[in-house]
This record gives structure tokens, sequence and C-alpha cells, in this order.
């Protein structure tokens, strides 16, 4: 496989955008559920990053096959 041929610059992303919930939140949510939404938020900007891209045709689709992907193991 020709990697090179996969990638373009604009599917290149050096540094997210995602930032974790605010503190106060953070306290107030089990670990499990905080460290929940900040893969969400991951993995809907990777989504988003692949959709401006033109690589897919069904952004949501990819997020929710994303989610359940990560639900059954971490990627991470």
């Amino acid at each position: 496989m020709n990697l090179a041929r996969l990638l373009k610059p604009e599917l290149i992303k050096l540094e997210m955008e995602t930032t974790p919930p605010v503190e106060e939140e953070r306290d107030e949510i089990p670990r499990e559920r905080y460290v929940w939404r900040i893969k969400e938020a991951v993995l809907g900007e990777i989504a988003d990053l692949i959709a401006a891209g033109g690589r897919i045709g069904n952004r949501n689709r990819l997020f929710t096959d994303l989610l359940n992907r990560e639900k059954k193991a971490s990627t991470g």
C-alpha cells in the first residue's frame, strides 16, 4: 500500500483543538465519564478532519463507527 497516495496536507493536523472539560465539571462526574467525553471530542475532531478531506461520504457514520470501535477496546 502506498500511504503517500492517501495523505494530503488537509488531512494532517499537528495539534488537536479539543480541550478537556472545565475543571469544575471534572469534579462533578465519574472519572470514566470524564475520560469518555474527551474521547468523544477527539474522535469527533478526527471524523471532521477526514470528512473535510473528502475521503468519506457520511461523517456521522464514521463518527459512530469510531465510537463503537472504541467501546470494544481502546485504540489509544
